[in-house]
């Protein structure tokens, strides 16, 4: 009571200080008001005129017109129904509001019942007014519904949609036929989100209906993951700067592409006149809230507004309203002075005050469906809901339910219970409210074309919350844009970034550019670079590692074919020395040169020049064993044997020179137990080694690339074998170097000298060439090459110039073979003693010596 009380004595003031104001009085004059008698009174406000500065003055509105004719059709429509109301006559009181929320007060304190005081009654005690119909602006609606709550008055609007009206508790009288701003916003949301548009900017009227409207935009777009770049709230009233202002800003903002405006009419068109005037951009597409598009059509403005997407109440085509109005217009006669004004402004000059409207320019200024275009169902809808809840009230007061029985004691709170309950099937479609007085919400989106050089709207999509798996029913096909096709606007700041790279904030809001990640790095929530593991890589989107899978050697490479051909004929070149020591074994040469040790030195040999495959093919716990298996003993096959020579023939040229008596353990039993005795533990160490330490593979990685190379690494038996092989190798060296002073003619010595340093030199540079290789082909390649350099200086060395000597020194040699063996060894003996050099024909095996002699 105490909020009713206060709310009453401003809402006095108020009025007594507009009735007062000379200004005021006079403007209020200008308004005409329609009415008519009957059982019932109800009464209707609609914004025919739109200038608050010269209210119900100048141009008329287009939808305002039409909304009052609606109600009267509706009314009239009523009373000639048998079914309903029989017997009562719906008398009907309507007034121009002039767009004043001061017009709306007044209006509304005249009609609302008890205030005699301020105006009298002209209907008398019977004609009971039974509610508004009204208005079509959520702030003048507000206001009326204050003072409907204080006087027990219910209020159902056509047109208000603001969220603040739907609070049952400040609004307990308040109902309306079009849904609320919470359905239109989320129509709106859903559009952008249909459109994939990710930054658009907001423009809201300074009012419940704009900041409400826009404060749920904002809501909701962030749940959408959509980017407001600016709201722009703009006053009922703007003023040039305010316009000039929000012109810039969209100027500045040139990667905006949509803008939303939630903004009561006038404020739209205000905003639309001066983008016009300022000549901004026309690459906007507008997404305007409902209204905005009924009088758009109309206005000079309209180019600024092509291919903008505007909501509207879903709202059929009313064929009797429209036969209605025509009717009308064609007798001329019955013109109301609303509907003979807009007939005026539809003559040759649009001169407004023109005393006789041309019928033939007003009728053809009606299109087929223009009760559609101007949203006349719910305002007939508005005037069925108080007559359906009229009729059942009235028939609840009588015994029987056929008929109505007028009370004397009206309850306008039991007609507010069966307002409620009311559902019926109207020119909206279906009718029906919800616990706060509000109806399901379905729209229309229209859309502003150029149709055969003239504007016009098209419906191109149909939204119902009554769908929740799709909402939005677009035909996508139709609707042309901006720049006059149908192609959906691209309506982000963000560059589309390639591949490999991340959007990353500019300092303009919802900007972004792109910045690249590395090559071996994903992309993580669309903001942040990780790199992968050293053997995974990047899949294509770089949303995650993938393994990368290890490449293999490529034997059609030219230096593998090198190294494979040049094998080949080193395998060639030894087998042919096998054969020739074979034929030849009974030669003297080849005896001297100990068969056995040469067998065991070939035999490493050829195990050189196969150890490579292993090494060449897919590397494995099997390949990479066997090829440092194999590495391993072939040094050890090669060079035991060549140690085992060199050091017999320095023994026995040292034994020479001391005594007659020559060295012992030279014989080829000895040589060969000697042989087992050093390769053995080579050989158990890789039995052991391949059994508890295999070899394991390892990768090369390469970085940022997207390769991976598997090769056999030298592990704990390469130390082992490879410390074991140098000192063998070494041991040679040094017996090689102490043998330099052999005879002239005695040059196998030479040769081994020649052979094991080679292999030294070259296993020194192989090493650190190995151990720094950036790929699978460079280690392959420099093992490859240290056996091959090896293989190929032991044959070449060691056996090439035997097979030479003996096939070019052929018949020589048979005519010498049967020399007395004793007549070489006592020459030999005596050239020893004496220090004298064995002359160059000297050919034979010294049992007693073994002493190897060319």
């Amino acid at each position: 009571m105490m909020y009713n009380f206060f709310v009453l004595l401003w809402i006095i003031l108020l009025w007594l200080t507009t009735r007062t104001e000379p200004s005021f009085l006079a403007r209020r004059q200008q308004c005409v008001m329609r009415e008519k008698h009957g059982s019932f009174r109800l009464a209707g406000l609609f914004s025919i005129h739109t200038d608050q500065m010269f209210p119900c003055v100048n141009n008329v509105s287009t939808t305002g017109v039409f909304q009052a004719e609606a109600m009267v059709f509706a009314i009239e429509s009523i009373n000639k129904r048998f079914d309903l109301l029989p017997g009562i006559t719906l008398g009907y009181e309507i007034w121009d509001d002039g767009w004043s929320e001061s017009m709306v007060m007044a209006t509304t304190l005249s009609l609302l019942n008890g205030l005699e005081c301020f105006e009298e009654n002209q209907f008398g005690k019977d004609a009971e007014l039974i509610g508004i119909v009204g208005t079509s602006r959520s702030a003048t609606t507000i206001l009326i519904t204050r003072l409907a709550r204080i006087f027990e008055t219910p209020v159902i609007s056509y047109y208000a949609t603001s969220d603040e009206l739907s609070n049952k508790a400040q609004f307990p009288y308040f109902m309306r036929t079009v849904p609320p701003d919470v359905y239109q916003v989320q129509a709106i949301v859903d559009v952008i989100a249909y459109f994939e548009w990710d930054y658009i900017a907001v423009i809201h009227s300074i009012d419940s209906y704009g900041i409400q409207g826009a404060q749920q935009i904002y809501a909701k777009t962030v749940t959408h993951g959509i980017c407001v770049a600016f709201f722009v709230p703009i006053s009922v009233s703007p003023n040039i700067n305010e316009l000039d202002d929000l012109v810039d800003k969209i100027q500045q903002h040139e990667k905006i592409k949509v803008i939303v405006i939630f903004a009561a009419t006038q404020v739209a068109y205000t905003v639309f006149k001066h983008a016009m005037l300022t000549d901004m951009r026309n690459d906007i597409t507008w997404l305007a809230g409902d209204g905005i598009s009924s009088d758009l059509i109309d206005h000079d403005f309209r180019a600024v507004t092509k291919g903008g997407l505007f909501m509207d109440f879903y709202s059929k085509k009313v064929t009797g309203f429209e036969d209605y109005i025509r009717n009308q217009i064609a007798d001329s006669g019955s013109l109301s002075p609303w509907l003979s004004k807009y007939c005026r402004c539809q003559s040759v000059y649009g001169n407004c005050s023109s005393f006789h409207p041309s019928i033939q320019q007003c009728l053809s200024s009606l299109p087929d469906g223009f009760s559609s275009s101007h949203v006349i169902g719910p305002v007939i809808d508005a005037v069925s809901t108080f007559a359906i809840a009229l009729d059942l009230y009235l028939r609840s007061q009588c015994l029987s339910s056929d008929s109505v029985c007028v009370t004397n004691d009206f309850d306008a709170n039991v007609l507010l219970e069966y307002l409620h309950n009311v559902s019926y099937v109207g020119e909206s479609g279906e009718v029906s409210f919800n616990t706060n007085g509000d109806p399901q919400g379905k729209y229309v989106m229209k859309n502003l074309q150029v149709v055969n050089g003239r504007y016009e709207f098209v419906e191109v999509g149909i939204w119902s919350s009554q769908n929740s798996s799709k909402r939005w029913e677009i035909k996508t096909d139709q609707i042309q844009f901006a720049d006059g096709s149908n192609i959906v606007p691209n309506a982000t700041c963000k560059t589309e970034c390639e591949v490999g790279s991340y959007p990353a904030p500019l300092e303009m809001k919802c900007c972004w550019k792109c910045e690249s990640c590395l090559y071996n790095e994903i992309i993580v929530n669309s903001t942040i670079c990780l790199p992968c593991e050293l053997t995974y890589w990047p899949n294509d989107n770089r949303t995650s590692c993938v393994s990368i899978n290890p490449t293999h050697l490529n034997w059609g490479s030219p230096l593998l074919i090198s190294i494979i051909t040049l094998d080949f004929a080193a395998i060639i070149i030894c087998a042919m020395t096998v054969a020739g020591i074979w034929i030849y074994r009974g030669h003297s040469i080849i005896k001297a040169t100990s068969r056995e040790l040469s067998a065991v030195n070939l035999s490493g040999v050829l195990l050189a020049l196969l150890t490579p495959f292993p090494y060449l093919s897919v590397p494995g716990l099997l390949s990479c064993t066997a090829g440092e298996i194999c590495l391993m003993i072939a040094f050890c096959l090669i060079f035991t044997p060549t140690t085992l020579k060199v050091n017999r023939i320095y023994r026995i040229f040292r034994a020479g020179q001391k005594s007659a008596r020559g060295a012992g353990f030279t014989s080829p039993k000895y040589q060969m137990i000697l042989v087992a005795v050093i390769v053995t533990p080579q050989i158990l160490v890789a039995i052991i080694y391949a059994i508890i330490w295999p070899t394991r593979t390892a990768y090369i990685y390469f970085h940022n690339q997207n390769k991976l190379e598997q090769y056999c690494q030298m592990d704990h038996f390469f130390i082992i074998g490879g410390t074991y092989n140098s000192l063998i190798i070494l041991s040679c060296c040094y017996y090689a170097f102490k043998a330099r002073k052999v005879p002239d003619n005695y040059n196998e010595s030479r040769f081994i000298a020649l052979s094991v340093y080679s292999t030294v030199v070259v296993c020194l540079a192989a090493v650190p060439v190995f151990a720094t290789a950036t790929t699978v082909l460079q280690k392959v390649a420099t093992i490859s090459f240290v056996l091959l350099v090896n293989a190929y200086i032991t044959l070449i060395c060691l056996y090439l110039p035997k097979i030479y000597a003996i096939y070019f020194d052929k018949g020589e040699t048979e005519t010498n073979n049967g020399m007395n063996m004793l007549q070489n060894r006592n020459r030999f003996q005596f050239n020893v003693s004496s220090k004298a050099r064995v002359g160059p024909d000297s050919h034979g095996d010294v049992t007693e010596g073994n002493v190897d002699l060319h």
